[in-house]
């Protein structure tokens, strides 16, 4: 069978959907590509690259991480989720809802803007400083592209939609982050837009097809305290 370490996929989940998930509770105003630089010192000195396709409340993120490409798609409206991973020809399909139901289990986030601000790509965009679950990040974030998507939308337990709330309180006119800083599994990750297209995105991108022979991998490496890895 197929063998997989926990760390390394892992490790591409918190960078390939980095963003917080409570902020994501409405329709994407935004349709085209992103570009992001990701840098990680001590783990990859030569950085890479992901490249997002959004359409709504849809989302491809397509990246190549120590010689293993990566590709996620994202349906926030059927609240799924599956990872392709070409190198291993294997697959992870995760439920959307189960992982909005964790983090709806810890506090609502902690969101202070700092004041500073900076212009990324002729874009301005505000510092704030982001506490929920443990994690703390800095994030530079533009308004007026809408809110970038993640698990979110529809009906929302009780204490999700308080951490939505926040996250519509404290981002208004929306929540598009150009710059990112945060720690995942003890590792520093800085992340930057470089590029931002718009344009029109067929459905096809989001085609969530398994390709013939890739075993699927069960998705409880992902989930916390999750041993998950095969074999």
């Amino acid at each position: 069978m197929h063998r997989i370490t926990r760390p390394l996929p892992a490790l591409l989940l918190a960078v390939m959907a980095a963003a917080p998930a409570g902020a994501y509770a409405q329709a994407n105003d935004f349709e085209g590509e992103i570009i992001m630089s990701v840098s990680m010192p001590g783990v990859m000195p030569e950085g890479m690259q992901i490249k997002y396709t959004i359409k709504g409340n849809k989302m491809r993120n397509e990246s190549s991480m120590m010689g293993m490409q990566t590709t996620m798609i994202m349906d926030m409206d059927a609240r799924t989720m599956i990872m392709l991973m070409p190198m291993n020809r294997a697959y992870i399909r995760m439920d959307l809802e189960e992982m909005a139901e964790e983090l709806a289990a810890s506090d609502a986030p902690t969101i202070k803007a700092t004041g500073r601000k900076e212009t990324i790509i002729g874009r301005e965009c505000e510092y704030h400083d982001i506490e929920q679950a443990g994690q703390k990040m800095e994030v530079c974030v533009t308004s007026g592209m809408g809110f970038l998507p993640m698990p979110g939308g529809g009906s929302m337990s009780g204490a999700f939609a308080a951490q939505v709330e926040a996250y519509r309180k404290a981002f208004p006119n929306g929540y598009f982050p150009l710059r990112m800083r945060m720690s995942a599994q003890g590792m520093n990750i800085e992340m930057t837009v470089t590029e931002i297209n718009e344009k029109s995105v067929p459905d096809s991108a989001f085609d969530m097809s398994v390709p013939d022979g890739y075993t699927e991998m069960p998705a409880s490496m992902f989930s916390r305290g999750g041993r998950g890895g095969g074999r």
